[in-house]
């Protein structure tokens, strides 16, 4: 009867254990998740807006060479 109590003593302590590293790696995965989405929107905003700007500036590269004749 002491080893069984034992044993389930032991058998919930490991599944408290468990759900404890579950939980972090849940959180853990969470905060990645989060983070890689901001960096990626960061990345793609500031590419949106450099690229925009490029497009600014050829289109009044081309004005300037080419006026309204096209």
């Amino acid at each position: 009867n002491n080893a069984r109590s034992e044993a389930e003593s032991i058998i919930l302590d490991a599944n408290r254990q468990a759900a404890d590293t579950k939980a972090k790696a849940d959180k853990w995965a969470t905060e990645i998740r989060t983070g890689a989405t901001e960096f990626v929107e960061s990345i793609m905003r500031n590419s949106d807006e450099v690229l925009s700007s490029n497009i600014a500036e050829i289109r009044k590269a081309r004005q300037s060479l080419f006026g309204d004749n096209r």
